[in-house]
C-alpha cells in the first residue's frame, strides 16, 4: 500500500507528511477519476494565536492556492487542500467548483457530489487527489433526489448523474470500520489523545 502519514513535533512546530493515500479501499467511490500518489508536507505551529484581523497575511494556511486573495472574496469559496485527516487524506472545503443557482461559484459538495463518495466518505479529483468534504468515514445518504442535468456544467441545481443527495448526515451514521480498526485506526477512541 502507498498509504503513509507521519506527524513530527519539534521546536513548537508540527510537520505533517503524507502520501495522500488512505489505508482503506477507496475503490467504492464513483467519480471517473483515480486517486494517485501525492507528496504533501506542511509545517504548522503547535499552538496558534487567534487573530482579530482578516488581512490575508494574518490567515494561516496549508495550501497557498486555497488561501490566495482571489479565493477569499465573498463570492468565491475556499478551494483546494485545506488540511489533512489523521489517515493522511486531504480535506477540501464544503463546496464544489461548479456555479450555483445564484451564479456564484461553489455548491454544497455533499448534495452535488455525495453520490460519488466511497463508503468511507472520500473521492478523487481529476488531478488524482483523494479528499474528504465532510467528516472522514461517513458515507452520505440518502442520494435519491432526482434532478434534470442540462448544459456543459449539468445545470446549477443538478449533477451529471441526475440524482443529488440530502445535505443532512443521518444521526445514526457510523464511521466506516477501516478507520476504526487495523493499522490505520486513526479515528478510534484509543488513537485519540486529550492533548
Amino acid at each position: 500500500s502507498d498509504a503513509s502519514m507521519t506527524i513530527t513535533v519539534s521546536d513548537g512546530l508540527r510537520t505533517i507528511t503524507t502520501s495522500g493515500c488512505s489505508g482503506y479501499d477507496w475503490s467504492t467511490e464513483t467519480t471517473p477519476n483515480d486517486a494517485g500518489l501525492q507528496s504533501y508536507s506542511a509545517t504548522v505551529p503547535t499552538s496558534v494565536q487567534v487573530c482579530k484581523s482578516d488581512a490575508i497575511e494574518q490567515i494561516p494556511y496549508l495550501d497557498r492556492d486555497a488561501m490566495s486573495e482571489s479565493n477569499l472574496g465573498a463570492s468565491q469559496p475556499v478551494m483546494g487542500v485545506l488540511g489533512y485527516a489523521l489517515d493522511g487524506v486531504t480535506f477540501f472545503g464544503p463546496t464544489d467548483a461548479e456555479l450555483a443557482v445564484d451564479g456564484l461559484k461553489g455548491r454544497n459538495a455533499i448534495v452535488f457530489e455525495g453520490m460519488s463518495l466511497g463508503h468511507c466518505g472520500s473521492h478523487a479529483t481529476g488531478g488524482e487527489v483523494l479528499h474528504y468534504h465532510a467528516h472522514p468515514g461517513i458515507s452520505i445518504t440518502p442520494c435519491d433526489v432526482a434532478c434534470s442535468p442540462s448544459g456543459k456544467d449539468h445545470g446549477a441545481d443538478c449533477n451529471r448523474n441526475g440524482i443529488i443527495c440530502s445535505d443532512v448526515i443521518p444521526s445514526s451514521a457510523t464511521v466506516c470500520s477501516e478507520l476504526l480498526s487495523g493499522a490505520w485506526a486513526a479515528f478510534s477512541p484509543s488513537a485519540q489523545s486529550a492533548a
